[in-house]
């Protein structure tokens, strides 16, 4: 029975489609947090702001994000996920370290990052049908965690960002932020609806500085929602 189950599963995926092996959908999602991951020296306090602006320590406001599309090959042996996973509004970083003594905004103009390997497995429990992307990854945890799966910094659209500080903070943060802003580990869920027309989902996302340990690394968290092209 749960054979059955499982292959039926995978088969609403096809909706209709008996030869179609690959579904994409549209997406609409935001970052839901920013955080900084052990170790660090010098921990730093992050707040995030949609729009560009100058260095601010309001509460954060978090940038949406949308693709045209993700393509889920549907394949019962091993699923593929490819796309651009986001195409970000103009955003800001404002960070501080020692309490603000030392402080720096980065705005990213135009962020996009795109899909790059990772291990899949589908999951067969309740209504729907969920696929991971990786290995699991916690903001809680440290830098030690880690991941086959990567979000490329695509720089066929995106530009890279700019930043302003004080301390030199900006030179100590350049190759995490702006140089390559790729997140080296990454680690999606989605739930595909019984019906294969929505899907919707969480992420997490490290960006392992690769400079110095002083201010530490960073992590990122992502919903998101999806619907059938």
């Amino acid at each position: 029975m749960k054979i059955i189950q499982s292959l039926c599963a995978v088969s609403i995926l096809a909706t209709g489609h008996a030869h179609a092996l690959t579904e994409c959908y549209s997406i609409s999602g935001s970052m839901t947090a920013i955080t900084r991951i052990a170790p660090a020296t010098y921990p730093p306090t992050y707040y995030v702001h949609a729009g560009s602006t100058g260095y601010s320590t309001s509460p954060s406001v978090f940038p949406s994000f949308s693709s045209p599309s993700w393509c889920i090959d549907t394949s019962m042996s091993s699923p593929t996920l490819s796309g651009i996973f986001g195409d970000f509004v103009p955003y800001s970083i404002s960070f501080n370290i020692l309490g603000g003594l030392g402080t720096a905004v980065v705005n990213q103009r135009h962020m996009v990052f795109a899909f790059s390997g990772g291990s899949t497995s589908w999951a067969f429990a309740g209504p729907g049908i969920t696929l991971t992307l990786g290995q699991p990854l916690s903001l809680a945890g440290t830098i030690s965690q880690t991941s086959d799966a990567i979000l490329d910094f695509d720089a066929d659209y995106a530009s890279a960002g700019t930043c302003q500080s004080s301390f030199g903070l900006c030179s100590e943060q350049d190759e995490a932020f702006i140089a390559y802003p790729d997140l080296e580990s990454f680690y999606l869920t989605l739930t595909i609806s019984p019906d294969g027309n929505t899907l919707s989902g969480s992420a997490v996302a490290l960006d392992h500085n690769e400079v110095t340990n002083t201010l530490g690394h960073i992590g990122y968290s992502f919903s998101f929602t999806g619907t059938k092209l």
